[in-house]
């Protein structure tokens, strides 16, 4: 079952630079649930899972602008199965009311004085008048009256805005009141059945949103989803192949170099055979929408393949372990690399006909002694391997 928070662990290890080897360990902290969805908390900011359209046209629209009343967009993204549905909104975290009274003392202020936050000309002509206000609750009043403005500009006029939906931003040593909750209850009334019963998302989301801010809509696979969830075993698996080919029986076939340079290629056509049965022994992820396949880094200017390896999925597998794609390049050419830069290379899927050509490590014969001593994962299983 694809949980909430499993797509937010998929999003983190696919674009946070963590170590894999952590992963179990992830502090995800959830913050709140209710019926739209659910608020998890890692490393100051907030992913916002939610079934609400109306956050993620209002998360789209206002993404990379910078606006001083709303807190900052990082991505957003859609994750739908048959049987989910979720836009996932990182966004900056924030003070909320719980962590600092000073928006629901200002709020109550202006409730004991009659006030219309929507009308911060009138708030200021009692003051005129002789009304005694504290300048932090004016300043916080203020900032609360420019919200509404705002959101009004982006067409959003019927914003739920309230204590529980308010936070104080800290950015360079600036406070500032933001909204945080993107919802709008009369437009999302409004969509409602048309939303539930067509799930044309794209179709609404492009009446409300410019092509141009579409373009910040990043899609998530339920694939994707179960290969992260199955990534403390994948882990398991490739320290089970990188002791494997750390032993001298497997040395023995490797001339120069080691099994990120001299003998990756050989490594990557032994892993693509290994975890291509794991993963059909295990059943745990559909072989058919995540085929590990070997790919290579290829340096455009000299039209070379620099590195070998196996891609699954949005992860990449070497001798060195498993990398998101985000990572991988960057951690090849600081590790292995340094004479090359990244602008240089590019991920390429090789050909099956390349994959079958020998070189100067014998792939075959290697598979074929290490499975003899033991020391393969598929060692001990009775399903024949098709070598290429």
């Amino acid at each position: 079952m694809i949980s909430p928070e499993k797509i937010v662990k998929h999003l983190l290890l696919s674009s946070e630079d963590i170590e894999f080897e952590e992963f179990n360990e992830l502090d995800i902290e959830l913050l709140g649930a209710g019926g739209w969805g659910y608020a998890f908390h890692y490393n100051d900011k907030v992913f916002k899972v939610t079934t609400s359209i109306t956050e993620a046209i209002y998360a789209l629209q206002i993404k990379n602008k910078g606006l001083p009343s709303s807190v900052d967009i990082f991505d957003i993204s859609l994750y739908e199965d048959p049987s989910h549905l979720y836009f996932v909104i990182e966004q900056e975290k924030v003070l909320n009311g719980e962590e600092d009274s000073r928006i629901s003392v200002a709020l109550n202020y202006l409730d004991d004085i009659g006030g219309d936050i929507n009308d911060f000309d009138e708030i200021e002509e009692r003051i005129e008048a002789g009304l005694i206000i504290e300048p932090s609750i004016l300043k916080i009043l203020r900032e609360i009256s420019d919200i509404t403005n705002e959101l009004y500009l982006y067409g959003f006029y019927d914003a739920d805005i309230h204590v529980g939906n308010l936070g104080i931003s800290r950015k360079d040593g600036i406070e500032q009141v933001v909204f945080f909750d993107q919802m709008n209850t009369t437009l999302e009334d409004q969509y409602g059945d048309e939303y539930l019963n067509s799930r044309d998302i794209i179709s609404i989301l492009m009446e409300n949103v410019s092509e141009q801010s579409m373009s910040a809509l990043s899609f998530i696979r339920e694939a994707d989803v179960v290969l992260s969830d199955a990534m403390p075993d994948l882990i398991d698996f490739m320290e089970d192949m990188k002791y494997a080919f750390s032993t001298v029986e497997a040395y023995e076939f490797l001339e120069n170099g080691d099994w990120c340079a001299g003998g990756c290629r050989a490594f990557a056509k032994v892993l693509r055979n290994e975890l291509t049965e794991y993963l059909s022994k295990e059943c745990r992820i559909d072989i058919n929408t995540s085929k590990p396949k070997i790919c290579g880094l290829k340096n455009y200017s000299t039209s070379n393949i620099e590195h070998y390896f196996v891609k699954l999925g949005d992860y990449c597998f070497d001798a060195s372990g498993i990398k998101s794609s985000r990572h991988f390049l960057n951690n090849f050419v600081e590790q292995e690399a340094p004479h090359l830069n990244t602008t240089m290379l590019s991920f390429t899927e090789i050909p099956e006909e390349q994959i079958v050509e020998v070189d100067h490590v014998n792939d075959v014969k290697l598979e074929m002694k290490l499975r003899e001593i033991g020391l393969l994962p598929s060692s001990n299983c009775s399903i024949n391997m098709v070598h290429t």
